[in-house]
């Protein structure tokens, strides 16, 4: 009988930590709920429009900087707010560009 009180109330205690546990993570999300807020760009399209020339359309909610790479080589621009196209220049075919857009990282294929 002893040992029967004993598992109860051990039991008893684990069940309150656990509702305590998720009362405070409930808590916490309600507090955050809202602050926590971020701008992220997007890729709409990657396309060639001719030889060694890509066209990007991108999509963002704040002025920016952007940083496009591929295997041999690099470019840089800045970005406005809204809807853009940016058209570059690429050496070689690459099959994939890596966009490092600062808080955010995006790998497209280049369709055709």
């Amino acid at each position: 009988m002893l040992n029967l009180d004993l598992i109860s109330q051990v039991l008893f205690v684990a069940l309150m930590a656990m509702l305590l546990y998720v009362l405070y993570r409930r808590f916490v999300a309600m507090m955050m709920r809202g602050r926590i807020t971020g701008s992220y760009a997007r890729v709409a399209s990657c396309a060639w429009t001719g030889p060694d020339q890509v066209a990007v359309s991108i999509e963002t909610e704040a002025d920016g900087q952007c940083l496009v790479q591929w295997e041999g080589g690099q470019v840089e621009f800045t970005l406005i707010k809204g809807h853009q196209v940016v058209e570059f220049e690429v050496q070689g075919s690459p099959e994939m560009l890596q966009f490092d857009f600062g808080n955010q990282m995006v790998r497209r294929k280049v369709d055709s």
